[in-house]
């Protein structure tokens, strides 16, 4: 399988800083951990829901892009959350929409790009604890 070229069409995205999620946090380690799980538990709803909107371009797909969007934020990945959050925008006015086609790819890629950087990150650090040191006995 070839990998996904957004070409022009598309804000580029980026995989989660996890150390601005965190500084947004309040270097809550464990509640970014938690967030993390929430997200990869979700990670194939929304991917289902992406699929199922793309014969229905327009709203429907915006409300599903929306709320990828949202999570891509709360953990971090902004440019990708920004990304989505422009197509959103264009869908709902009407103004230069990509193709669904298009756009369902584009989304399920920054999805799944995201979900592979989270569960690194999880692996990483398993209790939350992202500073690396010991954790006490």
């Amino acid at each position: 399988m070839s990998a996904f070229d957004p070409g022009e069409e598309f804000l580029p995205g980026a995989p989660p800083d996890f150390a601005q999620a965190l500084k947004q946090m309040g270097h809550d380690e464990e509640g970014l951990a938690e967030l993390c799980r929430i997200f990869l538990e979700e990670t194939p709803k929304m991917r289902d829901a992406l699929l199922a909107a793309r014969p229905r371009p327009g709203a429907a797909l915006a409300d599903c892009l929306h709320e990828v969007a949202n999570s891509l934020q709360i953990i971090g990945a902004e440019l990708s959350s920004r990304s989505l959050r422009d197509v959103e925008s264009r869908l709902r006015v009407g103004s230069n929409a990509p193709a669904a086609e298009s756009v369902v790819r584009h989304a399920v890629h920054l999805l799944l790009q995201a979900a592979v950087a989270v569960n690194a990150y999880l692996r990483q650090h398993p209790d939350g604890d992202a500073s690396g040191a010991p954790k006490p006995s």
